[in-house]
């Protein structure tokens, strides 16, 4: 079973507490803890997604630096 399917099916049973006690437990994988703007929390982010939500993780500060460096090259 994929990765996110189990993150569904924890999710369908138990919420978001028994998805980030699954990644905690080391039942699910993830890469990295990010804030999620959905969830309006740090979630754990597999594959740039929330596993609790599936919205696609976007790290506001790099995309920041990378607008602010666009605009200076202009």
């Amino acid at each position: 079973m994929e990765n996110y399917e189990k993150a569904y099916k924890l999710y369908e049973k138990g919420g978001c507490s028994a998805v980030v006690d699954a990644c905690n437990n080391g039942k699910l994988k993830y890469d990295k803890w990010g804030e999620c703007e959905p969830c309006e929390s740090e979630q754990p982010i597999y594959e740039d997604a929330c596993l609790v939500c599936g919205t696609t993780y976007i790290n506001k500060k790099e995309m920041n630096n990378g607008l602010l460096k666009y605009y200076i090259m202009i």
